[in-house]
């Protein structure tokens, strides 16, 4: 049995799911806002002994019957009406810190959860992939409005972009003009991601499942400006194969961060060099499957049934 711990109705989770069982397997959807009505779980430690039992209690599942697991954006168990906000925070993390207790002894998991919450920092990413061999932005995450100037005195156009999700909004990354005011205020409030604008090229993503490398370029509609294809709904995608050293990187960079699935977003330059942007760890692939033609979920499908290489 492969358990997918998302929610119920992300179509990610439910076409890998269909999958599986397209492949003779079975799979089980999970989503945590239900969790005290899905699962119970046990952990006895002690006198040379570990023992770990969770039993999915509407689906008829228990921890002997799982082989593989997709802990994929997962959501927050649903807070409970009758106490206060700093109890229910406190039971989330019991919560949370229990289950994930039972994964980390999972060995066909994507991707490790210790892993995974890891990856997402984007900071941490750059490093990686600069140690992995690609050529990276230049960056500055700063507080200071003077800092920037310079920056962008230095590096000519600049972009800024978030390093977190926001909970409730989209935040494009986007081109800083270069007679934009940089208010002072703002800054000081909340340390903002600045790099130099990547101009010219094309962008790419490239979905990566173990071994597997699925790459596609982003076909942009004429008359697009912004600089960030993701606020572009029509977008479609085209499949291309990266140059070996790309991949080499890519390679390298899933190794050093322990991750067995990861969507890289690459941009070319004018020189025709893969600059890499970020990796998330739980990126989305359904629209790269479709217009490219690429077979993702079927990847991912494998991969939780056959386990790691």
């Amino acid at each position: 049995m492969i358990v997918i711990f998302s929610s119920a109705e992300d179509v990610h989770s439910l076409a890998v799911q269909a999958e599986i069982r397209k492949l003779g397997r079975d799979a089980v959807i999970v989503d945590l806002r239900g969790y005290r009505a899905n699962l119970d779980i046990e952990h006895v430690i002690g006198a040379g002994s570990r023992e770990v039992s969770v039993c999915l209690k509407q689906l008829g599942v228990d921890t002997v019957d799982v082989t593989g697991v997709w802990w994929r954006r997962v959501s927050r168990p649903e807070p409970l009406d009758d106490l206060d906000e700093a109890t229910n925070a406190f039971m989330q993390k019991e919560i949370d810190t229990t289950l994930k207790g039972w994964l980390l002894s999972i060995k066909n998991i994507i991707n490790p959860v210790d892993r995974a919450t890891q990856a997402n920092h984007k900071l941490l990413q750059l490093h990686i992939a600069q140690e992995s061999g690609f050529c990276i932005p230049q960056t500055l995450v700063t507080t200071r409005r003077e800092s920037i100037l310079r920056f962008r005195d230095r590096v000519g156009a600049i972009v800024c972009k978030p390093m977190n999700g926001h909970a409730q909004a989209f935040i494009e990354t986007r081109l800083v003009r270069p007679d934009e005011d940089i208010d002072d205020q703002a800054l000081s409030n909340c340390p903002t991601m600045f790099q130099e604008a990547i101009l010219g090229g094309d962008d790419l993503r490239v979905t990566v499942v173990d071994d597997a490398i699925f790459a596609a370029r982003v076909q942009r509609p004429e008359g697009f400006t912004h600089i960030d294809w993701r606020s572009e709904l029509n977008a479609t995608f085209a499949s291309v194969t990266l140059p070996l050293q790309v991949q080499d990187c890519i390679r390298r960079y899933m190794a050093l961060m322990g991750l067995r699935y990861g969507a890289f977003d690459l941009r070319t330059d004018s020189e025709g060099r893969h600059v890499f942007l970020e990796c998330n760890e739980a990126g989305q692939f359904l629209f790269v499957e479709i217009h490219g033609g690429l077979p993702i979920s079927t990847a991912v499908a494998t991969a939780l049934i056959d386990g790691p290489a």
